[in-house]
């Protein structure tokens, strides 16, 4: 009974990553009128499960050397933390990572416990998330010229066209979900499959993918207007362009290469770097430098942010012997 009262802290930052990432799915879908929102929930729910349980070996080592946890209770007591970070942008509707403000925390928090941070692995971690958006930026760029290319060269009829996009999307976003679930999830997992039994360790992927789900049935729609809309007017060809630029960014990181090593990177970073890549393509018109300098803070900002808060309070715990 008790593991499952500390488990609840895992489960509420399990929903509010779902209602905040879900608009990094598809959100450029469900913006754009391609997908319902109840049949894009299910899909992400087994495509994110599907990558937990398949894909995720690589980027948890990663997280695993960043975590210190030994206590369940230290578990629920980050978590809560960084949900209530998490639901905070989300009432700002900026598009939030879970990786990047988990990864401040983990920071913060062993800063305050005096344990060694492996500066190195932060070192490669912090150039993945600038690379990431560049990387995004630069396959939706090449994709939209070369597609731009291929409809000139051979048309498709309008109304085959609305049913291609359709089709492509549930790839596409069930794709991003499956990256998603590989590359980002470990960070939510990590710190409570290190203070449970194994046999709880097995039902953690579940549960979490299942609270991610029911997070998503609740997503914000002001980060989806963000994604899909505010930032950069993206008809639907183009949203499906950029789910897939972000899709490939994320595949990327979560596969350990002699290149890039597995790192837990921010899908929404990825997903704005592709935005700007198709206004890029476009010429550079219509996009929002006062919404995406915005974001941009708040991806430096949150980090900083919840590492702070972290520092805080394992400090004052500390003091207090509680």
């Amino acid at each position: 009974m008790m593991v499952s009262l500390f488990l609840l802290g895992g489960i509420l930052l399990a929903f509010t990553f779902g209602r905040n990432n879900f608009s990094n799915v598809f959100g450029s879908a469900i913006g754009t009128g391609v997908l319902s929102l109840k049949s894009a929930a299910l899909l992400t729910t087994f495509f994110l499960l599907l990558g937990i349980l398949f894909g995720s070996s690589d980027t948890s080592e990663t997280v695993a050397g960043l975590t210190h946890f030994t206590h369940l209770s230290e578990s629920f007591l980050f978590s809560v933390i960084i949900a209530t970070i998490m639901i905070f942008l989300t009432k700002l509707g900026f598009p939030a990572s879970l990786a990047q403000i988990s990864i401040g925390g983990l920071i913060g928090w062993n800063l305050g416990l005096g344990e060694t941070v492996k500066w190195t692995q932060i070192k490669d971690i912090g150039l993945g998330w600038i690379y990431s958006p560049i990387i995004a930026c630069v396959f939706s760029y090449l994709i939209f010229k070369s597609l731009r290319f291929f409809l000139k060269k051979y048309p498709v009829p309008i109304l085959y066209r609305d049913i291609y996009v359709r089709i492509f999307w549930i790839f596409v976003g069930s794709f991003t979900a499956y990256g998603l679930g590989s590359n980002s999830l470990p960070v939510l997992i990590i710190p409570f499959a290190k203070t449970v039994s194994y046999d709880d360790q097995i039902l953690l992927p579940f549960l979490f993918s299942i609270a991610v789900g029911s997070g998503c049935l609740m997503a914000s729609h002001r980060v989806i207007r963000m994604i899909s809309s505010k930032l950069f007017p993206l008809s639907s060809v183009e949203s499906l362009i950029v789910g897939f630029s972000g899709a490939l960014t994320l595949l990327i990181f979560s596969l350990h290469n002699h290149i890039i090593p597995a790192l837990p990177i921010s899908i929404s970073a990825a997903l704005i770097g592709a935005i700007v890549g198709v206004s890029m393509a476009k010429g550079g018109y219509g996009l929002k430098k006062k919404a995406l300098i915005g974001v941009v803070c708040s991806w430096i900002l949150a980090p900083l942010f919840s590492g702070l808060i972290c520092f805080g309070f394992v400090c004052i715990i500390r003091a207090g012997r509680f």
